[in-house]
């Protein structure tokens, strides 16, 4: 699969998440759209994942026991890393890690 490809395919798995960020965790990330749409799904990722200290979203989903479901698990699943440099993904990797998931946690 080339990058396009995968890139496409990761924008489809992040507004899966959001909506189940919606319909499980009953958490809207208002500006979810807005930044896609400025970003993409890959760029705004990028952004989230390296930013100091946890979002909202992130501690409700942990609340919710649904971790499986955060940027930081999509960026770490195989299909996905490449889209991901090792820094991001060690920032996910950390997040993760801190909260207690391990890629053992995985639902996808």
């Amino acid at each position: 699969m080339d990058d396009e490809e995968r890139a496409r395919r990761f924008g489809a798995a992040l507004d899966a998440a959001w909506e189940a960020w919606r319909s499980e965790a009953h958490y809207t990330w208002k500006r979810y759209k807005q930044m896609v749409r400025t970003y993409g799904a890959v760029g705004t990722v990028k952004r989230q994942v390296v930013k100091a200290g946890v979002s909202p979203g992130f501690r409700t989903l942990h609340k919710a026991d649904r971790l499986d479901l955060t940027m930081e698990a999509l960026v770490l699943r195989p299909d996905f890393a490449p889209l991901f440099s090792p820094e991001e993904q060690a920032a996910a990797r950390k997040r993760l890690w801190d909260h207690g998931w391990s890629l053992d946690d995985r639902r996808t």
